[in-house]
């Protein structure tokens, strides 16, 4: 993987000389490996080029490496994303608190195409919204907004503030305008910090 491409692999056999080394004479097997319950016999470390590897497609073949960038900088976010991108990321996730953000500058040099973008975004904003909207319908790219209400009031204590009178209001009107752009996220870390009868007590916005 190109992430590690700065560090020499290490054999199978040159972990064992280490290990025998570091036994100072101690039997490996009498000091090492032992057997557990089930009556396997676990080793001290496991190496690939001893392993008998099966090439079996699941869903977890579909995930993408990803890495997390906090807009702050917009300059050292991008210069950040993009080296990121070089060392092997397939999927960046920036995370934006400021509305202002120049969010077609963050997204000009990057290959969507071929990256996925998600955005965290610590606000809700239809504007915002419809320019990374028109950016992904531009250059044909998957980008996802994960915004998700609920999650922010059981993170928060509120809802997000906006010119709408409610914040299913402004996703209503978001999904009338959207067709590129993935905008609905739910956590259900912090879905499940609400019990079911606080959540019928928690005043609409």
């Amino acid at each position: 993987m190109k992430l590690f491409n700065e560090f020499e692999a290490v054999s199978s056999k040159q972990w064992k000389q280490q290990i025998q080394f570091e036994l100072k004479g101690a039997d490996y097997n009498d000091t090492l490996v032992w057997k557990s319950a089930e009556d396997i016999q676990v080793r001290p470390f496991y190496h690939f080029d001893e392993a008998n590897v099966s090439n079996v497609t699941t869903k977890a073949s579909q995930f993408k490496i990803g890495q997390s960038i906090f807009v702050f900088d917009l300059d050292k976010s991008i210069a950040n994303a993009v080296d990121c991108i070089k060392r092997g990321a397939e999927s960046l996730v920036f995370t934006i608190e400021d509305e202002k953000t120049d969010i077609e500058k963050l997204l000009n040099n990057l290959p969507l195409e071929s990256v996925n973008i998600h955005f965290h975004l610590q606000f809700l904003s239809i504007d915002f919204v419809n320019k990374i909207e028109r950016i992904a319908q531009a250059k044909n790219a998957t980008i996802y907004c994960n915004l998700d209400p609920i999650g922010h009031l059981a993170r928060e204590g509120n809802w997000f503030l906006n010119e709408e009178k409610d914040n299913f209001e402004t996703l209503n009107k978001l999904s009338n305008n959207i067709s590129k752009t993935s905008f609905i996220s739910i956590d259900a870390v912090y879905i499940k910090m609400l019990a079911p009868q606080w959540c019928s007590n928690w005043p609409m916005p």
